[in-house]
């Protein structure tokens, strides 16, 4: 299983850390690698999963077990930077192949000016979460993403009060979601 990613959930606070170790890197190694834009970021599997070999033919659990190691993330909208990653440009283990169109990218690539827009968004979050540690400011706020109950796994779900006021995270197109990003940035000065 690899863990889901969705660009909508970063609206909610959620989903922020692969981002926050990619503008990290990028910020942190100038010395060592100059300035750059990062080619993607992305989720990958940290184990094979069992194949069924009763239910999937011989010929095709080499194939099977390569489809489970997909990335889960987004690429920066970059055909040269796409070959990078993947050579072959068949949709191996990226999200996108190489059609006669061109790159078939199905909403997870972002322009260097999105990737802008998405730094930004990432210091004013953390700008907020500090100034709300700060002032003690450590309000429940439960969120279901699409997929997941918030509260799932929660050791006190049987004594919680907020187990009723669940948000949930609405799946938004990635240019919508950085023009949200954008409209808060502007709304707070950034």
């Amino acid at each position: 299983y690899t863990k889901d990613f969705t660009l909508s959930d970063m609206l909610y606070g959620q989903n922020l850390q692969m981002a926050l170790y990619m503008k990290a890197l990028q910020e942190n190694s100038k010395d060592l690698l100059g300035e750059f834009l990062p080619g993607g970021m992305f989720y990958l599997p940290a184990k094979d999963e069992k194949i069924d070999l009763e239910r999937v033919p011989k010929d095709k659990v080499e194939s099977k077990r390569l489809s489970k190691l997909k990335l889960v993330g987004m690429f920066l909208s970059d055909d040269d930077a796409y070959v990078l990653h993947e050579p072959e440009c068949g949709g191996l283990y990226a999200p996108t192949k190489l059609n006669k169109e061109g790159f078939a990218y199905k909403n997870v690539d972002y322009t260097k000016q999105q990737y802008d827009i998405l730094s930004r968004y990432l210091d004013l979050k953390i700008k907020q979460t500090a100034q709300n540690i700060l002032s003690g400011k450590t309000v429940p706020n439960p969120m279901d993403s699409a997929k997941d109950d918030a509260c799932k796994y929660c050791a006190y779900f049987d004594v919680c009060k907020f187990k009723d006021l669940h948000q949930k995270a609405q799946k938004q197109d990635n240019v919508d979601v950085f023009r949200q990003m954008l409209e808060e940035l502007e709304g707070q000065g950034e």
